[in-house]
């Protein structure tokens, strides 16, 4: 686990940035799937 958390640290700030913004995709993805799902039910 720790390799990937220093993986990370090592790649530039272009790299940073895309995998932060798709982390944040995969939040908002999850929040609006939650939030339908319970507007549903």
């Amino acid at each position: 686990m720790w390799y990937l958390i220093e993986d990370f640290f090592e790649q530039n700030l272009l790299m940073k940035g895309f995998i932060g913004f798709g982390w944040l995709c995969v939040w908002v993805m999850a929040f609006s799937m939650y939030d339908t799902a319970s507007t549903l039910f």
